[in-house]
């Protein structure tokens, strides 16, 4: 089937024309769109050839266009390169060793909103690099285009998606007409979006892009060895940690006017910067302030909770140098200690670039600065008054930004073990000096991840010895000394057990929770500060798919403690650790 009665017989209902013109013709429409000769559009040309005639072409009819010439070849660079010179009023895929039907699903993001994006047919004859029938396969790919543009131009609801297979109706969304001409196609974008940098591309953007920033300060990557050991209850799943993990390197990078938003949102231009994401390890990171629309591409605004009126004289301007420190959920606990604290590796340095410089926070669902945080960011030398926290979107002349030392699940760098163990000195010095117990079990009040027998699983740890604490209840300097003192540490897994951090190295750590709590905080800590960690799973109130993994949501489903599976499991580990056995011990 050719490709006209392929894409016609999927129903497109955009512009197709099927008639016999050159690829000229279709460029020359593409150049008027752009509003021709005296157009300062960005133009970028995808090919593999050696002499590129559409180079030329375009130099003719866009004479104050900026150019951009770019091979296919590696993905992430064809991102980056693109990135930084985009968004584009026009792209040319003129290469001639096939893929160009299956790139178009990223390239069309690379445009701004009424961008054309030209595909062009390979000539006869020309041998390709892909295996099988290549014709064919470009054909079906076009075909599938098609489609996708079809039904996504009846499925305009923004939805957030959770599956790749969304990624298809997302790019049917993303085009406003296709147009079909001998064989050459043209999509035209409905609106633009930002590119996604990730964590490894970003020192690249900044080679390309020196106007945006450089880099002041790199730790190389570093391989961490597990120490510890772990042991883990009966399980139908039992979990697999791996021994060892590979840490990247680390960056401190120095930003210029870029756009810092509430919820940890972080931009230059179209461009979205990885210190958006606290995952940024992750093959596809997500914040829920951002609505992901492609791998490498969302779309990103102030969110609704935190927006403020923007004056008419435009976004506010912080002028002189900041240090990131934002969090999409800042005021938790949780993401305090692993997240935010994890960058202040860097602040020493960022202080040595400039005296006066200030952390930079955004408002939260919470509210302004909590007095937790001020304890725990001033035990990591960053005084309250050198805090500046806004509820509104601002441009920052200078912005030092470094890269996480904790990423959970992917890694914990060493370098933390000195950080975790200044803060928890600064913090334990200002408790008073008294006897605390030396078994501690840490219970919690969320209504997330509910464990449904609480108090009977309180009432075991309790026959065996151990004081049941909420550690919401005593000021930070006291929760760290109770964990520091304490010889075994149990708990239902979460961020109540964070203090472990600070506690120093070689604990004794007894770790309750739902199988489908699949976080590794408290498992890469352990590996960095040699606790031997015990693990009791508990079956959660969930659903497994077919495929082994678990349905959406059930990370913080409810679930219930076997006092007689998980108890027995227990009662052992705390009887070779402390030689409790319970009533009549």
């Amino acid at each position: 089937m050719s490709v006209p009665r392929l894409l016609g017989s999927v129903g497109v209902r955009h512009r197709l024309v099927a008639v016999d013109r050159s690829f000229r013709r279709l460029l020359r429409d593409a150049a008027k769109r752009q509003g021709g000769r005296g157009s300062r559009v960005a133009v970028a040309v995808v090919t593999d050839r050696d002499e590129s005639p559409v180079r030329r072409w375009v130099a003719r009819a866009l004479p104050r266009a900026s150019l951009t010439v770019v091979a296919p070849g590696d993905g992430a660079e064809l991102h980056v390169r693109l990135a930084a010179a985009g968004p584009f009023g026009l792209i040319v895929d003129e290469t001639e060793g096939g893929g160009a039907a299956k790139r178009a699903r990223r390239l069309v993001f690379h445009l701004r909103a009424g961008g054309v994006l030209l595909l062009r047919r390979p000539r006869p004859g020309t041998p390709t690099v892909t295996r099988g029938r290549p014709r064919r396969r470009e054909e079906r790919h076009l075909a599938d285009l098609a489609a996708d543009v079809a039904r996504g131009a009846s499925q305009l609801a923004p939805r957030n998606p959770v599956e790749p297979s969304d990624d298809r109706e997302r790019f049917g969304q993303a085009v406003r007409e296709l147009v079909l001409r001998d064989g050459h196609v043209a999509l035209v974008a409905r609106a633009s979006a930002y590119a996604e940098i990730r964590e490894e591309q970003c020192n690249r953007l900044l080679e390309l892009r020196p106007d945006l920033g450089r880099v002041d300060l790199v730790l190389p990557p570093v391989t961490v060895r597990a120490r510890g050991r772990i042991r883990q209850s009966e399980t139908e799943f039992p979990r697999e940690f791996p021994p060892a993990w590979d840490v990247p390197e680390m960056c401190l990078r120095e930003y210029h006017d870029v756009v810092s938003t509430p919820g940890q949102i972080l931009t230059a231009g179209s461009l979205l910067l990885p210190d958006t994401y606290r995952h940024a390890a992750l093959r596809r990171p997500r914040s829920r302030y951002v609505r992901d629309l492609a791998p490498g591409f969302a779309d990103a605004g102030t969110p609704p909770e935190f927006t403020a009126p923007v004056p008419a004289s435009g976004m506010r301007r912080l002028r002189g140098t900041y240090f990131y420190l934002d969090n999409e959920y800042r005021g938790h606990f949780g993401h305090l200690t692993t997240e935010t604290v994890s960058r202040l590796w860097a602040w020493e340095r960022a202080k040595e670039l400039d005296p006066e410089v200030k952390a930079l926070v955004h408002v939260s669902r919470r509210g302004g600065v909590l007095p937790f945080e001020l304890d725990y960011l001033a035990a990591g030398g960053i005084a309250p008054e050198d805090i500046v926290c806004t509820d509104d979107p601002v441009v920052v002349e200078r912005l030092l930004a470094p890269t996480p030392m904790f990423s959970n699940p992917a890694y914990a760098h060493p370098g933390l073990v000195g950080l975790w163990g200044s803060i928890g000195d600064r913090l334990g010095a200002r408790a008073e000096d008294r006897e605390r117990p030396r078994h501690v079990f840490v219970s919690r009040r969320s209504s997330l991840r509910a464990v449904r027998n609480q108090g009977q699983v309180e009432e075991l740890f309790s026959d065996l010895g151990f004081a049941v604490v909420f550690p919401e209840d005593h000021p930070p300097h006291e929760q760290v000394r109770l964990f520091r003192e304490a010889e075994v540490v149990a708990g239902f897994r979460g961020s109540g057990l964070f203090n472990l951090f600070f506690a120093g190295e070689g604990k004794r750590t007894l770790l309750v929770g739902s199988e489908a709590y699949t976080a590794h905080n408290e498992i890469l800590a352990a590996g960095l500060l040699g606790h031997d960690t015990a693990i009791a799973w508990c079956v959660p109130e969930a659903t497994r798919l077919d495929d082994g993994r678990w349905a959406p949501r059930s990370f913080q489903q409810p679930f219930t403690v076997d006092l007689d599976r998980e108890g027995r499991f227990i009662r052992d580990v705390v009887g070779e650790w402390t030689g409790a056995v319970g009533r009549g011990r």
